[in-house]
């Protein structure tokens, strides 16, 4: 429980009512975003390619050179190596905002590289594709030249320095295997681990505190946020030409990378990925015998690590759908009752046919089950027999409404806490939390509890349930079979603000009501700009971008047209220097 002392309104915005739904253009702004606002950024550090974008970008730059079998077969040899590298790993909030560099990134990169160069240089046929058949003549400076400022250039994502070339070419001639020895150099070099960003004002003005990224900084920006990767040919051609340094050419780019499938996977993967937490799954308690009893009720038998990547890829099956093909808005994407289960073990839970994988003939839950994102399985997934209504709670009020609850400082239960073994979840929960005098009153009673409560109508696998089946202990000697079973208690009252203070039956119910939150939204979209950012922002924090991407989602109820958006804000384009 959270043993803190907060209010029932902690942190919620009173602003006004929410009865109808109505697009946000025509609702008071809330944000602090002003027409003399100068749009500054906020102050950008030096970032890193995060592990999905190295490997996209390895993929992409042999691109240029060879055919798709070669890069597949590269990318099955150097996959050891890419796995060697660390997983970005944050508490909270998106994984991409982790920039730790250790010891143990160093030397995974370079023996990264290493790999790369190893296999390149020891095939013939690769070494001529990449470096040119004259490389074969080690005493042909032509084409040694060519190749440090041709393949730098994409290694870079600019054209290299007369001092950078240099320095390659004292690298290739210093011993017989040079070109290997070039090749892990420019794949080590931080100009290719790391998005540089120094902007084409500053060595002209020094004394600016904000400038605009130059031609090949900007569609690096660019690519990395829709391909995830590497510029393409294209781009390269638009920083050459300069084209990229006008509103037409971004908007041309904008609609080029959006309408290729490539960015359709890539954008969707990690944007759901980063969004939702999807490899957070919790593993199975499978010491309880009464999680035990629950996999015995299944008929569709599945490991767990199985089960958890089937959840997580409908979850991206769902978010492909709803951008796409429906090109829906946050309050579609909060309610659609469109499931996308794959396999036989996901549509048992869903308690629906399995998706054939057509977007054509997408499968639509129960009347009535199902409620966009809060209602996959992924989310409701526990891994034991408890639905764990306050964590479902916290995760809704932080990562939906963008509340701010602190960790739990104690999580023992009062002393005066009555617990019976014939109690509900929900039972049991107020039975802890809600105690007056206890300082987890407030939050649990005002906050938490009314946005888990409604999610007591799915069981912890995410099965939709009437009835709840009451355990005996784990001590008990009938410990797995059940001691008694109740009608599932899924009624919440939530008093957040005026736009969040009503009552509900269920976890359909509620989350219907969350999407035409103006807080929910505005929370969803500044999730959008951190995820582009690879920064955290906040309501409060770069509101002009937010509010922007706020009015797009509200007037074109489209998040296809909020992602074309983004790049068109004059903050994506620029840097705060200090």
């Amino acid at each position: 429980m959270l043993t803190i002392s907060c209010s029932p309104s902690h942190n919620a915005i009173d602003d006004g009512s929410s009865s109808s739904y109505e697009p946000p253009e025509n609702q008071p702004s809330f944000f602090s975003c002003s027409s003399g606002d100068s749009r500054l950024p906020g102050v950008t550090p030096l970032k890193k390619l995060n592990k999905y974008e190295i490997e996209n970008s390895i993929e992409d730059l042999f691109g240029f050179y060879l055919n798709a079998a070669e890069v597949s077969s590269i990318k099955t040899q150097i996959q050891p190596f890419l796995d060697a590298i660390p997983d970005e790993e944050v508490e909270k909030n998106m994984d991409i905002f982790d920039q730790s560099v250790t010891d143990v990134h160093i030397n995974a990169q370079i023996l990264l590289a290493e790999k790369v160069a190893e296999i390149i240089t020891g095939s013939n046929n690769l070494k001529s594709k990449v470096m040119g058949s004259c490389s074969s003549n080690l005493n042909n400076q032509g084409c040694k030249t060519n190749f440090i400022t041709n393949f730098g250039k994409l290694v870079y994502r600019r054209p290299l320095s007369p001092e950078d070339i240099n320095w390659y070419l004292g690298v290739l001639n210093d011993h017989t295997d040079g070109y290997e020895n070039a090749l892990t150099a420019l794949l080590s070099s931080p100009y290719f681990i790391y998005h540089y960003e120094v902007g084409e004002e500053y060595a002209q003005n020094s004394n600016s505190n904000t400038v605009s990224l130059d031609p090949y900084e900007r569609i690096s920006k660019l690519s990395y946020f829709y391909l995830q990767s590497m510029p393409d040919e294209a781009l390269f051609t638009a920083a050459q030409d300069k084209s990229i340094m006008t509103s037409e050419g971004v908007q041309g780019q904008v609609n080029r990378l959006m309408a290729m499938p490539k960015v359709r996977t890539r954008l969707t993967y990690f944007l759901s990925k980063q969004l939702f937490k999807l490899k957070k799954t919790p593993e199975y308690e499978t010491s309880l015998a009464s999680l035990n009893s629950m996999l015995a009720e299944l008929t569709v038998t599945e490991t767990l690590e199985n089960r958890r990547q089937h959840m997580i890829q409908e979850v991206i099956d769902y978010m492909d759908h709803m951008i796409w093909v429906q090109k829906g808005g946050f309050k579609d994407l909060m309610t659609s009752d469109l499931v996308f289960p794959r396999t036989a073990d996901l549509a048992e839970i869903y308690d629906s046919p399995v998706w054939n994988g057509n977007n054509n003939s997408p499968v639509r839950a129960p009347a009535g089950k199902r409620s966009g994102l809060l209602t996959r399985a992924h989310f409701l997934f526990t891994g034991t027999q408890s639905t764990r209504p306050i964590m479902r709670g916290v995760h809704i009020y932080n990562d939906y409404l963008c509340g701010s609850l602190p960790p739990p400082a104690d999580n023992s239960s009062p002393a005066n806490s009555v617990i019976e073994d014939h109690f509900s979840e929900k039972q049991i929960v107020k039975g802890i939390t809600e105690i007056p005098g206890t300082s987890c009153v407030g939050c649990h009673k005002g906050i938490i509890n009314p946005l888990g409560f409604p999610m007591e109508i799915y069981d912890s696998f995410g099965r939709w349930r009437v009835t709840e089946n009451i355990y005996y202990s784990e001590a008990h000697a009938n410990k797995g079979n059940v001691l008694t079973t109740k009608p599932v208690e899924s009624e919440a009252s939530l008093s957040l603000g005026s736009e969040l203070t009503f009552d509900v039956t269920d976890g359909v119910d509620l989350v219907n009501k969350i999407s035409t939150n103006r807080k929910a939204l505005a929370c969803f979209n500044s999730k959008l700009w951190s995820f582009t950012m690879k920064s955290p922002s906040k309501i409060g924090e770069n509101d002009c971008a937010i509010s922007s991407l706020y009015d797009v989602m509200g007037s074109k109820n489209s998040i296809f047209e909020a992602l074309k958006e983004i790049p068109l804000q004059p903050e994506f384009f620029k840097r705060t220097v200090k």
